[in-house]
């Protein structure tokens, strides 16, 4: 192509693609299998790759910590929640075991009057 560097250009072999994303200095693609490849510049970590030097060839992303990261994350945020209800739920119990203690108690100082 005319005036085009095409030094970088190279056919990559990939897994069957089930999703691609090219932009215009580093590509990423899904694999019908759900892994996530990347390469191209990775100036500033837009790879999701440690060091920050361009990779030509497709590289297996390990996503798995992020994706844990990202449950453990949710899952911190639901607890609170979670914690809440479950107290306002026992908190309803024991008002109510009370309540019911509290007319037993009436009833029994009432027939025993």
């Amino acid at each position: 192509v005319d005036g085009v560097d095409t030094s970088l250009l190279a056919a990559v072999a990939l897994p069957a693609a089930g999703d691609v994303s090219a932009g215009r200095t580093h590509s990423l693609a899904l694999t019908l299998q759900g892994e996530v490849y990347a390469w191209g510049s990775n100036v500033h970590g837009q790879l999701g790759l440690a060091a920050e030097k361009p990779h030509p060839q497709p590289r297996l992303l390990c996503l798995t910590s992020a994706v844990e990261a990202a449950l453990e994350a949710e899952e911190a945020a639901a607890e609170p929640a979670e914690a809440e209800a479950a107290e306002a739920e026992a908190g309803w119990v024991e008002g109510e075991a009370v309540a019911v203690a509290e007319v037993e108690a009436a009833a029994v100082a009432e027939v025993e009057a």
